[in-house]
């Protein structure tokens, strides 16, 4: 899904919920 947002967004969620989206 990360394909579909851009890259500066994905940078933020990445911060803030690594953990949802490394799992």
């Amino acid at each position: 899904w990360n394909q579909c947002i851009p890259y500066g967004v994905f940078e933020r969620l990445q911060q803030q919920d690594s953990r949802v989206l490394w799992h």
